[in-house]
């Protein structure tokens, strides 16, 4: 999935924890992890969900 695919359901599903949840995990996967810190956190915002907070938490102690 490229990151147009990304941004694309970014803009559609603002309200998704999952949206952003994987935005968060493809910023993980090329190394980008502040942007993934901010994405995981704006889907903790939305929705407290265990996965999502293991991966933020995971990356904060990095």
């Amino acid at each position: 999935m490229s990151f147009v695919c990304f941004e694309m359901n970014v803009k559609n599903y603002p309200q998704s924890s999952n949206v952003f949840d994987s935005m968060g995990d493809y910023y993980m996967t090329i190394g980008e992890d502040t942007k993934a810190l901010d994405c995981f956190s704006k889907a903790l915002a939305i929705e407290e969900v265990p996965l999502t907070r293991e991966k933020y938490e995971t990356l904060k102690k990095k």
